[in-house]
Protein backbone atom coordinates (compact mmCIF):
# COMPACT_ATOMS: atom_id res chain seq x y z
CA UNK A 1 0.00 0.00 0.00
CA UNK A 2 1.34 3.49 -1.02
CA UNK A 3 1.68 6.49 1.37
CA UNK A 4 1.83 9.09 -1.53
CA UNK A 5 -1.97 9.27 -3.31
CA UNK A 6 -1.58 8.30 -6.95
CA UNK A 7 -3.21 11.82 -7.87
CA UNK A 8 -1.08 14.27 -5.99
CA UNK A 9 2.07 15.44 -7.68
CA UNK A 10 5.42 16.11 -6.05
CA UNK A 11 6.41 19.51 -6.75
CA UNK A 12 10.09 21.24 -5.61
CA UNK A 13 11.10 25.03 -5.79
CA UNK A 14 10.41 27.00 -8.71
CA UNK A 15 12.92 28.88 -10.88
CA UNK A 16 11.89 32.35 -9.43
CA UNK A 17 11.74 31.03 -5.20
CA UNK A 18 15.29 28.98 -5.74
CA UNK A 19 16.92 32.91 -7.76
CA UNK A 20 15.66 34.47 -5.31
CA UNK A 21 17.20 32.21 -2.13
CA UNK A 22 20.13 32.44 -4.17
CA UNK A 23 20.10 36.73 -4.61
CA UNK A 24 19.44 36.72 -0.67
CA UNK A 25 22.40 34.68 0.54
CA UNK A 26 24.84 36.58 -1.99
CA UNK A 27 23.83 39.83 -0.37
CA UNK A 28 24.27 38.41 2.98
CA UNK A 29 27.81 37.47 2.01
CA UNK A 30 28.76 40.48 0.62
CA UNK A 31 27.62 41.91 3.60
CA UNK A 32 29.21 39.77 6.17
CA UNK A 33 32.29 39.32 3.74
CA UNK A 34 34.66 42.66 5.73
CA UNK A 35 34.03 41.54 8.96
CA UNK A 36 35.39 38.26 8.03
CA UNK A 37 37.97 39.00 6.60
CA UNK A 38 38.95 41.14 10.03
CA UNK A 39 38.17 38.28 11.95
CA UNK A 40 40.43 35.75 10.33
CA UNK A 41 43.09 38.94 10.25
CA UNK A 42 42.84 38.87 13.73
CA UNK A 43 42.91 35.05 14.50
CA UNK A 44 46.13 34.78 12.09
CA UNK A 45 47.66 37.38 14.58
CA UNK A 46 46.38 35.82 17.77
CA UNK A 47 47.62 32.40 16.44
CA UNK A 48 50.81 33.77 15.48
CA UNK A 49 51.21 35.25 18.87
CA UNK A 50 50.04 32.26 21.20
CA UNK A 51 52.57 29.83 19.13
CA UNK A 52 55.32 32.47 19.29
CA UNK A 53 54.43 33.36 23.47
CA UNK A 54 54.39 29.36 23.72
CA UNK A 55 57.84 28.66 22.35
CA UNK A 56 59.45 31.62 24.35
CA UNK A 57 58.08 29.99 27.69
CA UNK A 58 59.54 26.67 26.62
CA UNK A 59 62.94 28.07 25.79
CA UNK A 60 62.70 29.71 29.34
CA UNK A 61 62.10 26.11 31.11
CA UNK A 62 64.11 24.27 28.69
CA UNK A 63 66.99 26.43 29.90
CA UNK A 64 66.07 25.66 33.42
CA UNK A 65 65.62 22.16 33.43
CA UNK A 66 68.52 21.72 31.14
CA UNK A 67 70.86 24.41 33.11
CA UNK A 68 72.46 25.52 29.82
CA UNK A 69 72.46 28.91 27.60
CA UNK A 70 68.81 27.69 25.00
CA UNK A 71 68.14 30.31 22.31
CA UNK A 72 65.07 31.15 19.88
CA UNK A 73 65.97 32.07 16.53
CA UNK A 74 64.37 32.86 13.38
CA UNK A 75 64.62 31.07 10.26
CA UNK A 76 66.55 32.98 7.72
CA UNK A 77 66.64 35.72 10.27
CA UNK A 78 62.67 36.27 9.35
CA UNK A 79 60.70 35.45 12.00
CA UNK A 80 57.30 35.36 9.68
CA UNK A 81 59.10 32.11 7.85
CA UNK A 82 59.50 30.63 11.69
CA UNK A 83 61.65 30.26 14.62
CA UNK A 84 63.68 27.30 16.06
CA UNK A 85 64.98 26.28 19.33
CA UNK A 86 68.82 24.84 18.19
CA UNK A 87 69.54 21.92 20.85
CA UNK A 88 72.28 22.74 22.57
CA UNK A 89 73.75 19.77 23.03
CA UNK A 90 73.00 17.76 20.02
CA UNK A 91 74.51 20.57 17.22
CA UNK A 92 72.09 20.35 13.67
CA UNK A 93 69.10 19.51 15.95
CA UNK A 94 65.96 21.39 17.30
CA UNK A 95 64.52 21.20 20.11
CA UNK A 96 61.66 22.29 18.18
CA UNK A 97 60.98 24.13 14.92
CA UNK A 98 57.73 26.61 14.18
CA UNK A 99 56.47 26.58 10.51
CA UNK A 100 56.03 30.15 8.76
CA UNK A 101 53.16 32.49 10.02
CA UNK A 102 50.70 32.98 6.56
CA UNK A 103 50.07 36.78 5.84
CA UNK A 104 51.33 37.72 9.57
CA UNK A 105 54.53 39.66 10.01
CA UNK A 106 56.55 39.79 12.80
CA UNK A 107 59.14 42.33 13.90
CA UNK A 108 61.72 42.31 16.74
CA UNK A 109 62.91 45.46 18.67
CA UNK A 110 66.61 44.62 20.10
CA UNK A 111 68.63 41.64 19.71
CA UNK A 112 68.24 39.43 16.56
CA UNK A 113 67.27 36.41 18.81
CA UNK A 114 66.29 35.49 22.37
CA UNK A 115 68.99 33.40 24.14
CA UNK A 116 67.96 32.33 27.77
CA UNK A 117 70.75 31.99 30.31
CA UNK A 118 70.36 28.87 32.47
CA UNK A 119 68.40 30.73 35.24
CA UNK A 120 65.55 31.49 32.65
CA UNK A 121 66.75 35.01 32.66
CA UNK A 122 67.32 36.94 29.19
CA UNK A 123 71.00 37.35 28.13
CA UNK A 124 71.82 41.25 27.72
CA UNK A 125 69.55 41.98 30.60
CA UNK A 126 67.49 44.11 28.44
CA UNK A 127 63.61 43.42 27.99
CA UNK A 128 62.97 42.45 24.21
CA UNK A 129 59.62 43.14 21.84
CA UNK A 130 58.32 41.45 19.21
CA UNK A 131 55.62 43.57 17.01
CA UNK A 132 52.83 40.48 15.68
CA UNK A 133 50.43 42.60 12.99
CA UNK A 134 48.42 41.41 9.71
CA UNK A 135 47.10 44.13 7.59
CA UNK A 136 44.28 42.51 5.29
CA UNK A 137 41.92 44.79 2.81
CA UNK A 138 43.01 47.72 4.94
CA UNK A 139 42.53 46.31 8.35
CA UNK A 140 45.23 45.75 10.56
CA UNK A 141 44.98 44.68 13.79
CA UNK A 142 48.32 43.82 16.46
CA UNK A 143 49.28 42.46 19.16
CA UNK A 144 52.62 43.42 21.14
CA UNK A 145 54.89 40.14 23.27
CA UNK A 146 57.13 41.91 25.54
CA UNK A 147 59.85 39.45 27.34
CA UNK A 148 61.05 41.14 30.08
CA UNK A 149 64.78 40.74 31.70
CA UNK A 150 63.43 37.97 33.75
CA UNK A 151 62.48 35.89 30.91
CA UNK A 152 58.96 35.60 31.50
CA UNK A 153 56.89 36.93 27.98
CA UNK A 154 53.38 39.07 28.44
CA UNK A 155 50.89 39.90 25.69
CA UNK A 156 48.91 42.82 25.14
CA UNK A 157 46.82 44.44 22.32
CA UNK A 158 47.86 46.72 19.82
CA UNK A 159 51.41 47.27 18.76
CA UNK A 160 54.52 47.71 21.00
CA UNK A 161 55.33 51.00 22.13
CA UNK A 162 58.85 53.12 22.64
Amino acid sequence: MSLIPVNSRVRGFSLVETVVTISIVAILATLAGPSLTATMARHRVQDASSDLCAVLLKARADALMLNNDISVLPIGGNWAAGWQIPDPINPGKNLQAHEPTQRVAITQSGASSVTYQFNGRIRGGIGIKFNVSSSVAGIATAKCIAVDPSGRPYTQDGACSG
